[in-house]
Order: structure tokens, then C-alpha cells, then sequence
């Protein structure tokens, strides 16, 4: 199985805040986090099979967005958007948006350019999004690349970077991500592989992702 962060293919660990909804609207936005979430069970609503996908986590800062969110400071709003396959086709049919077309937005990668492309390298980037917040949570509909002459402002949030297979479980990148991606990392076939193996040390992890939900 690859690493993520190879040609192949959140948030701090705070006291549980109030989350910043947006608007719906279009704003500048920052990608600062990128997390692997592991190989996921799933079942197939219509036929109720069982399947398993990989995903991985992008976590997006609205740095015009600035709120105190109860740390003594101000903080900017964050989206997120996760993907089931790790999409790199320039020509996808899916409705969704997929890596390709962040990637597309955020560095400018082409079919041309896609060998040797690696995730990581859009940390950093800025882009702008279109947010639809109608329904329970903020999520993203529309990338593109800054208009010319426009330039965003610098990072706030710490970079996230967390891949199941290079950082484990015991690292430091685990214990910076928040405790809902923890969560979902507990539930991966690679956590409960190495589980059987640490089970004193996983269940220590679990319980302490299932603090504060």
C-alpha cells in the first residue's frame, strides 16, 4: 500500500470551540491541512454490500473569516473536503470535486505535469472557494485559481500533514489532528490492524478520541 503523499496518489488538538458557519458565498482560502484517514469500511446503500475505500482529508482556512472562537484570539473559519479515490484524472466524469481539480485551482497541475506530483506539494497553496451552507455543514462547491493580481493573505493555522502509513499512531502529526479525524482514524483497517498487535496503547487512543465529541 503507498503513501499518500507519493506520486500515487483537523484543525489543532484544542478544547472542543463553537465552529464558524459562513455565508454561502465565494472566498479566498487556504490549504493548510492534509490528512490520510485510512482504508474505511462502507456499505453500499442500495445493495447493502460491504466495501472499503481510502481516504484522505483537505483542510481549507478562510483567512478573511475571523472570529474568536473562545481561545483568546482570533481564529479563521475552516472547510474541508474529503475524497474517496484519489482522483488525479484531468478528464473525470464525477459531479464532485475532485483532487485533480483542486490541485488544478491551487498549483496549476495539467495532464502534462502530473507525473511526479505529489499531495503535499499543495500545502500552503491559496485558491478561491464557492461554499454552499444550506445544509448542516459548510461545504465546498466551486474551486479556482486567484484572479491575477490578487494575493491572499498569509497562513494562520499551523500546517496539518498525517499519513496513516509514514506517521502512525504515536506521533506527533496524530496528536495534531483534532479528535473527530482521530476518530475516523480509529475505525481504519490500518488502526485496527496495528491494534492487535498495541492493543493497551489503541485502546488508550480510542478512548481518548471518544473525550469531548
Amino acid at each position: 500500500m503507498a503513501d499518500v503523499f507519493g506520486s500515487d496518489i483537523f484543525n489543532d488538538p484544542a478544547p472542543v470551540v463553537q465552529r464558524k458557519r459562513v455565508e454561502a458565498g465565494t472566498y479566498v482560502g487556504r490549504l493548510y491541512g492534509i490528512a490520510d484517514l485510512g482504508t474505511q469500511q462502507k456499505i453500499d446503500k442500495k445493495s447493502g454490500e460491504e466495501y472499503v475505500e481510502r481516504i484522505v482529508k483537505f483542510s481549507f482556512e478562510l483567512p478573511t473569516e475571523l472570529s474568536d472562537l473562545g481561545r483568546g484570539k482570533l481564529e479563521p473559519a475552516t472547510v474541508h473536503d474529503q475524497f474517496v479515490k484519489f482522483e488525479l484524472k484531468p478528464n473525470s466524469k464525477s459531479q464532485r470535486l475532485t483532487m485533480f481539480k483542486y490541485a488544478q485551482a491551487l498549483v496549476g497541475l495539467t495532464q502534462e505535469t502530473l507525473s511526479g506530483f505529489r499531495v503535499d506539494s499543495l500545502l500552503g497553496k491559496a485558491c478561491s472557494l464557492t461554499i454552499d451552507s444550506d445544509g448542516e455543514y459548510d461545504n465546498i462547491v466551486g474551486i479556482s485559481a486567484l484572479a491575477k493580481g490578487m494575493t491572499a493573505p498569509g497562513q494562520i493555522n499551523p500546517t496539518i500533514k498525517y499519513s496513516v502509513l509514514a506517521d502512525g499512531f504515536d506521533s506527533d502529526a496524530f496528536k495534531a489532528l483534532n479528535k473527530g479525524a482521530r476518530r475516523a482514524i480509529t475505525k481504519s483497517v490500518e488502526f485496527q490492524d496495528w491494534a492487535k498487535q498495541n492493543r493497551v496503547q489503541a485502546d488508550e487512543i480510542t478512548r481518548d478520541c471518544a473525550k469531548d465529541q
